[in-house]
């Protein structure tokens, strides 16, 4: 017997059990009831589910408990093991190949002359070159004028122009600005003293 992680057994009216070894084909599994009894039942009974537990298409009234069980009332009563087979049939549809004769075809060709008659295009292609020889932005795309392709043919040229560019301009402002500056200035000043003289010695005027 190999162990495992106890999982979930479903079954009808309300019945969960859990199963604490690894159901094998062919063999019998005891299940572990919520009431503390054990139910053995056949393996191929319970049907796995993607979530790892079981379901089991019984329910409590149709279960029989092992020898020694208590059941849901404490009694201890000692009830007879019992096993549900579970059959399904299965349909399987095949075909097989069988002959039921054979034919024989016979092929004869036969050939004829039949005239028909068969158009025959033919294109003559008229090549003209125009010169055009002026300045354009951009590449011109081909063009269609009726049956003519206008397919326009560019070459690029040095275009050397001399012109004259300001490039800045310098703006030069006067300003006059008058202060009061306080200075020692030395100033001379002259002054004339005449002397008199009328016989006597000279006095000054």
């Amino acid at each position: 017997m190999q162990s495992m992680q106890p999982r979930l057994v479903v079954g009808r009216s309300g019945l969960r059990a859990y199963l604490d070894e690894s159901p094998r084909p062919g063999r019998d599994v005891t299940l572990r009831l919520e009431d503390g009894g054990h139910v053995v039942v056949s393996a191929d009974a319970l049907s796995p589910q993607p979530d790892g537990s079981y379901t089991i298409s019984l329910g409590p009234d149709e279960l029989t408990r092992a020898d020694g069980a208590t059941g849901a009332a404490g009694t201890g009563a000692r009830e007879e093991l019992g096993k549900i087979p579970i059959v399904e049939e299965s349909a399987r549809i095949g075909k097989r190949a069988h002959e039921t004769g054979q034919v024989v075809v016979y092929v004869t060709p036969h050939e004829h002359v039949q005239q028909v008659d068969v158009p025959i295009v033919e294109e003559h292609v008229e090549v003209r070159r125009v010169q055009v020889n002026q300045f354009v932005d951009g590449p011109v795309a081909t063009r269609q004028e009726g049956e003519t392709t206008i397919v326009p043919v560019v070459e690029e040229v040095l275009v050397v122009e001399k012109r004259l560019m300001l490039r800045e301009e310098v703006h030069v402002t006067r300003r006059r600005v008058t202060t009061q500056r306080r200075q020692n200035v030395t100033l001379r000043r002259e002054e004339a003293r005449v002397l008199r003289s009328s016989g006597g010695p000279p006095t000054a005027t």
